[in-house]
C-alpha cells in the first residue's frame, strides 16, 4: 500500500510540475498587423506577378497622423466591405501584409514597379463608395 502513496504523490508532483511549465512553453504574444488608410488615385496591373494589383495613395496614412503619398499592393481578390471592391476614387481602410514585389513588363522582360512598396493590402479591407 506504502508504494501506491509514493506513486500517486509522484504522479501528481510531475502533473503539477507539468502544468506550471506548459504556462511558459505556450504563451502567444500576437504582433498586430499594421494599419493603413487613404484614397486609392491610380491602380496599375501587376502583369508579371498574377492576381497582383498595385495602387497608388495619395494621402496614405500608415500608423501615424503625418500623411505619405505611397503605394500598396493588392489581390484581385480582396474581400473589401462595405462597397465590395477596391478600386481608384475610394477611400480605403484595413491592415497591411507584408510587400509582394510588383513585376511589370512580360516574361522574361519583367522588373519591379519603380515605387516604393510599403506592404500589401490584407485580404479584408473597408472601402468608401466612389468619390
Amino acid at each position: 500500500m506504502k508504494i501506491f502513496k509514493i506513486i500517486k504523490k509522484t504522479t501528481t508532483f510531475v502533473f503539477v510540475l507539468c502544468l506550471i511549465f506548459s504556462f511558459n512553453l505556450f504563451v502567444v504574444r500576437a504582433a498586430p498587423l499594421p494599419a493603413f488608410g487613404g484614397l486609392d488615385v491610380a491602380a496599375v496591373p501587376c502583369t508579371c506577378t498574377p492576381g497582383l494589383f498595385s495602387h497608388f495613395f495619395v494621402p496614405l496614412y500608415l500608423n501615424t497622423s503625418v500623411p505619405v503619398a505611397g503605394n500598396l499592393n493588392s489581390y484581385a481578390n480582396v474581400v473589401a466591405f462595405s462597397y465590395y471592391y477596391l478600386h481608384p476614387g475610394s477611400w480605403a481602410l484595413g491592415t497591411l501584409l507584408p510587400p509582394i514585389p510588383c513585376l511589370i513588363g512580360f516574361p522574361p522582360f519583367c522588373f519591379p514597379l519603380p515605387l516604393p512598396q510599403y506592404g500589401t493590402i490584407a485580404p479584408m479591407t473597408g472601402v468608401s463608395p466612389t468619390i
